[in-house]
């Protein structure tokens, strides 16, 4: 496996404006680690007062992160591969027939939390808990959220995957177990941007940005817990109760999140897999995924 620490050519090649002439500042390490919400409460209302602003406060230093090549790689809701070596837990707008690619984007709040039982041994083992952007036929996508990855130690970190002209995780920084975190993923011009809310300041913190490589409203949605497992007859990973993702939107129209609904999103609900379960709390807006049933 192969580690960059210094610049990552799929970030840094951008220069990121707000608007021309305005660029956005890197964020400072108070802003990167920045704790997510205490509450589900606290969540919702930050989310909430945030909905409208779409211009970071701050972006990712590339030198700052740590990515790398391989790891485990996380894909696509797979039918052949659910229930072996993939496990999702969650809601699709794809029905895996040509529908629900009619989005640019999307939005959720996550929980985070401690993963027990992870081999810690393959460099391919995760746990990822995060919102996913694809093109109709494309194999290239973006993924944002937090993930204990067994490459990495035994920290819950925030993470963005990218899939395109070669697969790279890419590592933020630490998170706190047992808080909420707000991403979103939107389309702007011809590029697809990953945002981290920051519950302090009630600002966005730009992530990364890459090619988009769908037309207008012609992406589908993902949000999953997907576990990997590279022994498929060895130890799964496990976590206490239940991991919530909380307010999940799509976004229509590049410019808001309207909540994710089963008329405006033809979604796919995925549970009980191999002693995993995804647990619809709110359809399709809240789901909770278990180690065991609903």
């Amino acid at each position: 496996m192969k580690r960059i620490l210094a610049l990552v050519a799929i970030l840094a090649a951008f220069t990121v404006s707000a608007h021309a002439g305005e660029t956005i500042p890197y964020c400072t390490e108070e802003q990167l680690d920045a704790p997510g919400a205490d509450t589900l409460a606290e969540a919702q209302a930050d989310a909430a007062a945030a909905a409208d602003d779409f211009t970071p406060e701050c972006q990712v230093n590339p030198a700052d992160v740590v990515t790398v090549e391989g790891g485990g790689e996380p894909i696509p809701m797979d039918p052949l591969h659910q229930g072996s070596d993939y496990h999702w837990l969650g809601f699709s707008t794809r029905e895996f027939l040509g529908t629900g690619f009619d989005f640019e984007g999307a939005q959720i709040t996550v929980q985070a939390k401690n993963i027990d039982n992870m081999p810690h041994d393959s460099d391919q083992d995760f746990v990822a808990n995060r919102v996913m952007v694809i093109p109709d036929g494309g194999s290239n996508w973006l993924e944002v959220g937090w993930v204990e990855h067994d490459d990495e130690g035994t920290n819950t970190q925030q993470f963005t995957y990218t899939h395109a002209g070669g697969a790279n995780w890419s590592f933020y920084n630490e998170l706190v177990a047992g808080t909420y975190y707000t991403y979103r993923l939107r389309a702007v011009g011809d590029t697809m941007k990953a945002e981290r809310l920051n519950n302090n300041t009630g600002d966005w913190v730009l992530l990364t940005t890459v090619n988009r490589d769908c037309t207008p409203d012609n992406c589908a949605v993902e949000a999953f817990t997907e576990v990997h497992v590279s022994d498929v007859d060895g130890a799964h990973p496990t976590w206490n109760g239940t991991i919530r993702f909380q307010q999940m939107k799509i976004d229509t129209s590049g410019s808001s999140f309207p909540a994710w609904s089963d008329t405006g999103a033809p979604s796919t609900v995925l549970a009980d897999t191999a002693g995993y379960s995804a647990c619809s709390v709110t359809e399709w807006t809240v789901f909770e995924s278990k180690r065991n049933a609903c």
